[in-house]
């Protein structure tokens, strides 16, 4: 109840100043309404009250840091290399084309599969032993996949390019990087996982929101109707891909009440349950929390260095070993929404959850916008991290191996496209 009426104080009170940070609010609003119809919100007692006292604090700060993102006037790219722009330009374009061709290829793969019921959804789901045969299978070559895999994080590079050329109101070069930026869900839903298609839109759909005010007037209608439309298309995939996982039967693992029944209706319950689940889970594993359960980082904050890892031993050992230890500690609240505040506990423990949360919005600082208009080069980083609190229902997005390379692409690019000069002497952040 907490959740609920903290998140319906700051909408009320901020009504007139809307920003990502009353957005971001209005998705924690939802949340626990959600939570309430699946009967997800936690029992009271003295400890859940204590941990949910903590979690909405930090979750607070954390929203409330982009509060700095409203009444946009324009994108600058000033003080930026023309040249080495076109250089980021083509090469986003020649690497994401090619990830788009065999994402597209696995996905109509794994879609046929689908059809003629030649696939074990729950073996094949988010990443499982299915998909991973489905690519042996259509891609002889692994370096193919890992490049695609690895390459795909170009897709939040190119959704900037898009919003800064329907800014400039060249359409059809806006249109061209929108459709590259499909490469950020698209390898997600070829593994029939829903938390890819969800990301990217709320990612599109805030930043969207964001920045609508400095579009020419003449855009906004076609490209409001393009959006409706594609959302439409996405939004389709992602209730397909619920109806074939959980469309005839749904196993709540929660004793409390509900409002919806998941007996009669599975489909909208487990819609309901997926971005509701984290508040009754969240105080379930901080309860369970042991210090010596600390992972500095290895537990579900640092997706690139368990890819390295794995190359590295070129085994699948060390997912396995990782898996192995989350199941020792955690059970079968492993698999399960817990939220980022919870999830960073095991990496962190308390104090060490405050300071990431602390270094998280300084950063967030560092590239708001001033006076209303955002830098190109701090665009660039914005949507990877705003995944941090936009996907919070579902856990620590800093686990997510794209994630990473998204913010490592941002940033090496910032600094390439930078142009050295007297008024752009600040570092990369």
């Amino acid at each position: 109840m907490i959740y609920l009426v903290v998140s319906l104080l700051y909408l009320i009170v901020n009504i007139r100043k809307v920003s990502l940070s009353f957005f971001l609010f209005g998705l924690f609003f939802l949340s626990t309404i959600a939570a309430f119809l699946t009967g997800r919100q936690p029992k009271t007692s003295i400890d859940t009250f204590v941990y949910l006292i903590y979690s909405i604090v930090l979750y607070y700060i954390l929203f409330n840091s982009f509060h700095r993102y409203r009444n946009i006037t324009s994108i600058s790219v000033d003080f930026i290399s023309k040249k080495n722009l076109r250089i980021v330009e083509k090469s986003v374009v020649l690497l994401g084309l090619y990830c788009l061709v065999v994402n597209v290829y696995l996905l109509v793969s794994s879609l046929q599969e689908l059809a003629l019921g030649m696939l074990n959804v729950s073996d094949y789901k988010t990443w499982g032993g299915g998909f991973t045969d489905l690519i042996s299978e259509k891609l002889p070559i692994s370096g193919l996949f890992t490049l695609t895999q690895w390459g795909s994080a170009v897709g939040y590079i190119a959704l900037c390019f898009h919003f800064l050329y329907l800014y400039q109101n060249k359409i059809k070069k806006s249109a061209f990087f929108f459709v590259l930026s499909w490469n950020q869900f698209l390898i997600g839903i070829a593994a029939l996982s829903r938390s890819a298609t969800t990301e990217y839109i709320l990612i599109y759909g805030l930043l969207f929101l964001v920045l609508y005010p400095i579009l020419d007037k003449k855009v906004r209608k076609k490209i409001v109707t393009i959006v409706i439309f594609t959302v439409a298309i996405v939004l389709t995939m992602f209730i397909t891909i619920s109806s074939v996982r959980y469309g005839e039967k749904y196993r709540k693992n929660s004793q409390n009440e509900a409002v919806v029944d998941e007996t009669n209706s599975p489909l909208l319950y487990s819609l309901l349950d997926y971005f509701s689940l984290w508040e009754e889970n969240s105080m379930v594993v901080m309860k369970d929390y042991k210090p010596e359960y600390k992972r500095y980082g290895m537990y579900n904050s640092c997706g690139l260095a368990v890819a390295i890892q794995m190359r590295m031993s070129k085994t699948i050992t060390v997912a396995n070993q990782r898996k192995d230890i989350e199941e020792r500690i955690m059970g079968y609240q492993s698999t399960q929404f817990h939220g980022p505040v919870a999830r960073l506990l095991y990496d962190f423990g308390y104090i060490g959850t405050i300071i990431f949360i602390l270094i998280f919005i300084s950063v967030i600082k560092r590239i708001s916008p001033q006076k209303g208009v955002i830098k190109f080069g701090d665009l660039l980083l914005l949507p990877p991290l705003l995944t941090f609190p936009a996907v919070f229902f579902v856990g620590n997005t800093f686990s997510s191996l794209q994630m990473n390379l998204s913010i490592i692409f941002a940033l090496i690019i910032r600094w390439f496209i930078k142009k050295e000069g007297k008024n752009n002497c600040k570092g990369i952040i």
